[in-house]
């Protein structure tokens, strides 16, 4: 379980927050909207109450982050209550709640796609949460979960509610009009991050050089050398005083590296000035 918010614009029953919930087992997914953090302990209560006596099963063990609403006194004193066991993931490790991250991020893009399909304003974004999170529930795996809890029987209500959502007209065609795609659709999606990485790999010198003689020569390190002073000068990291009498002055030294990504690859030149001994 996760939760994600504030949002920019609050919901049309006035909520900002969007707290998702997922079986690890089925996938199946809750979706409960809050006006407040606050709120937090008293409708997870809820939840756990009306999840354990609608499906006949208990709750055994949760699993959150580090979120300030998850770990009070108050929510631990109920999952100590109630037998609880409450995992953590690492802090600053959000692929550890993987399952979770994905969604959220399923929810928020399925929710803009409606409100820009159907050309609504921003407040029914809570809507657009809630019907997408009842489309993606409504899997084969989180049917086979839920009848199995009626001793491997169909349930008429799960039947119901597992209507077939009809596809968009644009969606049924066969061909898109070719004049309403920007670029070659066959080289396939094109982020920013590719694309600025892709512009930047020719001012990437791919030697680091020894001594500042040989950076001087290469136009990428002047200009990695350039960023470095521009950071001082930012930060006012020294002030320029008349030198003193008797006082031996500490030299500086340029240190150049080169930066490289997951898959060995140099990505960036990284120039730093450093002082060069010490006194004191």
């Amino acid at each position: 379980m996760d939760l994600f918010g504030p949002t920019r614009t609050a919901s049309i029953g006035g909520k900002r927050y969007t707290f998702v919930i997922v079986d690890d087992y089925s996938r199946f997914t809750w979706v409960i909207f809050w006006s407040h953090k606050d709120e937090a302990l008293r409708n997870f209560e809820v939840f756990c109450k009306r999840v354990e006596r609608k499906r006949g099963h208990l709750i055994s063990t949760i699993q959150s982050d580090h979120g300030g609403e998850f770990e009070s006194r108050a929510f631990k004193d109920f999952c100590n209550d109630q037998g609880y066991t409450h995992n953590f993931s690492a802090p600053r490790s959000p692929q550890q709640n993987g399952v979770m991250e994905r969604k959220k991020r399923t929810l928020q893009n399925m929710a803009r796609t409606m409100l820009l399909e159907n050309s609504l304003p921003n407040h029914f974004w809570a809507e657009g949460d809630k019907s997408e999170s009842q489309e993606s529930i409504n899997t084969p795996a989180a049917t086979e979960s839920t009848s199995e809890n009626s001793s491997n029987m169909p349930d008429p209500q799960i039947k119901s509610t597992t209507n077939a959502v009809p596809p968009n007209e644009w969606r049924s065609e066969p061909e898109y009009p070719q004049k309403f795609i920007i670029g070659d659709p066959n080289e396939g999606i094109k982020t920013r991050a590719s694309l600025k990485k892709k512009a930047n790999i020719a001012l990437i010198s791919q030697i680091e050089p020894k001594k500042i003689e040989e950076a001087l020569k290469d136009s990428s390190w002047v200009q990695a050398m350039q960023e470095e002073l521009d950071q001082f000068s930012k930060n006012q990291v020294w002030k320029l005083i008349p030198k003193l009498d008797n006082v031996s002055v500490i030299e500086t030294k340029w240190v150049f590296r080169n930066k490289l990504n997951e898959d060995g690859k140099i990505i960036r030149n990284k120039a730093r000035l450093v002082a060069q001994g010490y006194s004191q």
